[in-house]
């Protein structure tokens, strides 16, 4: 459930604080009619302490109509630099809250130039999540195509998955790509040989929801952007 925009009412913000307290306890909430409330992975809320440089900013963009996003570039640097990973301001909410999304794209890219420069890989290529289905508000996160070096440990690996025999070889092939990206990610294998890398958002959101957390210095509160969605 989103936070509303800049003109809320004093009641608005009640409410909010009521949610902080309830996401942060239960991260997937059931409300009483039979909903669900569900994340939207990539998607987090902060809140700035009121004397911090991040929150003046906040001040100023605000004064602007519409608010005025190019001033707060450099407080999502600063956040995508505490966290490690890339952030851009989506939206500014009432109550002194914005919206932080996940910059895919730039995740993504810094991925592959990583990736392209292991000695066991020939090739990486971003790939369209295509006939997969996403969650509510989520951004499309394009898959990474890997080929490996033949010979390799890791094209051994992959040979092995075609052939039935990995065991948990695969497993400890995707710890150890997420342990080079630190990002946590998921794997298949295509028809080619090839290993089709896919980040799992709902999982760094939970990390970036908690790193976020750990910057007390600058953040005074934070949580994620819950949508309510009916139950099948």
């Amino acid at each position: 459930m989103m936070i509303s925009v800049i003109n809320a009412s004093k009641s608005t913000v009640l409410i909010v604080s009521v949610l902080v307290l309830f996401n942060f306890l239960m991260p997937d909430m059931v409300y009483a009619d039979g909903k669900n409330a569900q994340f939207v992975p990539g998607e987090v809320m902060v809140k700035f302490r009121n004397e911090t440089e991040s929150n003046q900013l906040l001040s100023r963009a605000i004064q602007s109509s519409p608010p005025d996003m190019e001033i707060l570039a450099p407080v999502a640097s600063l956040l995508s630099g505490k966290v490690g990973i890339p952030l851009k301001v989506k939206q500014i909410l009432s109550g002194g809250w914005i919206l932080l999304a996940v910059d895919v794209d730039k995740l993504v890219d810094e991925s592959v130039t990583k990736l392209r420069k292991r000695e066991a890989i020939t090739d990486v290529q971003l790939r369209a999540r295509a006939g997969e289905s996403k969650s509510v508000g989520a951004p499309e996160v394009k898959g990474i195509d890997v080929t490996f070096r033949s010979g390799s440990s890791e094209y051994e690996t992959v040979e092995k998955i075609l052939a039935g025999k990995a065991g948990d070889s695969f497993a400890r092939l995707i710890q150890a790509l997420a342990k080079i990206l630190d990002l946590p990610l998921q794997g298949r294998v295509d028809s080619r040989a090839h290993l089709i890398l896919q980040v799992d958002l709902r999982e760094l959101t939970v990390a970036v929801d908690k790193r976020l957390r750990d910057l007390s210095e600058i953040i005074d509160s934070v949580q994620l952007n819950y949508v309510s969605t009916g139950m099948n």
